[in-house]
């Protein structure tokens, strides 16, 4: 389950408000909403199901209790109309980047998909978020960091950087800078598009797309357009290029490196780069031992974290 905290003040609208509150109180209204829905989930003991036939009896009324939850925001009643499931609560993904978005990671992550220009940025980023686990008082590694990346794949180093090229060529600009002041919730339209973006507050908007874009102006000199043009492409995600070996190379790197416990892979071409990923990139991260060659658990959490 993807945790979002919202991002648009046009989200508020939906729901009868003028504005989203401000980043702080969103984050302490979502810490309700999780901690409401872990007292649901867990509404019902493992064994209440009875499921009996001849008795005419389908749960243990006795091991289903009301959680009477009651927040600043939310308040239920409960119990939940269905019986837990093998997982009690499901797999919970975040992908905050502001100082608060990774306080609340850091108490309820399991996942975080996160946005990072380069490995130093990972790097960086997977050391701090693996110190506020532990801070929270939760074991580091039940928090899977999995960075984004844009995998272009050819038969030769040569044919995969022509891929690469031919891609990035097929951005346009002004769709390109629509898509980035959608992400971020700023119109980028009235700043200098062959200037730098500088830094500003933002009181809606995501913050962590915001910061791969800063990163990418101050690692490369990238003008307002030039990023914009890129984050079209991958989100500015880092391009990994090169054979099913090189590319493997590479991932195998970074993960070795600390900069990851694995990757979300941004396609370019969808769904082509999955498939050729998987066919061509697994087979040579499974020979490097990085890479599972069966699952082992029944549910997702127990795989993530074997």
């Amino acid at each position: 389950m993807d945790v979002v905290s919202s991002i648009n003040h046009l989200e508020a609208r939906n729901f009868g408000q003028d504005r989203l509150p401000d980043r702080d109180t969103r984050y302490d209204r979502a810490d309700e909403v999780l901690e409401a829905c872990g007292a649901l989930w867990e509404s019902w003991d493992a064994d209440a199901l009875v499921i009996d036939k001849d008795k005419g009896q389908f749960a243990d009324a006795s091991k289903i209790r009301y959680v009477n939850y009651a927040g600043k925001w939310v308040k239920t009643r409960g119990p939940l109309t269905v019986p837990r499931s093998p997982q009690v609560r499901p797999v919970i993904m975040q992908a905050g980047a502001s100082d608060r978005g990774r306080e609340f990671a850091a108490r309820w992550a399991e996942m975080i998909f996160t946005l990072q220009h380069s490995r130093v940025d990972m790097q960086a980023f997977y050391r701090d978020i693996k110190a506020r686990v532990a801070a929270a008082g939760r074991p580091p590694e039940h928090c899977a960091i999995l960075p984004s990346l844009d995998p272009i794949i050819g038969e030769t180093e040569s044919i995969a950087r022509e891929k690469q090229a031919y891609v990035n060529e097929l951005v346009d600009s002004e769709l390109a800078l629509a898509l980035v002041s959608a992400h971020i919730g700023v119109d980028l339209s009235e700043y200098p598009a062959d200037q730098p973006i500088e830094n500003f507050e933002l009181e809606a908007g995501a913050r962590g797309s915001l910061e791969v874009i800063l990163q990418g102006t101050r690692a490369h000199g990238l003008s307002l357009g030039e990023a914009a043009r890129r984050f079209a492409t991958s989100e500015l995600a880092p391009q990994v290029v090169g054979t099913p070996a090189s590319v493997a190379d590479q991932l195998a790197e970074m993960f070795h490196a600390e900069a990851c416990d694995g990757f979300i892979l941004t396609p370019t071409v969808f769904p082509g780069t999955w498939e050729q990923f998987v066919r061509s990139v697994v087979p040579e991260l499974q020979r490097r031992g990085v890479y599972r060659t069966e699952y082992g658990g029944r549910t997702l959490r127990e795989n993530l974290r074997d």
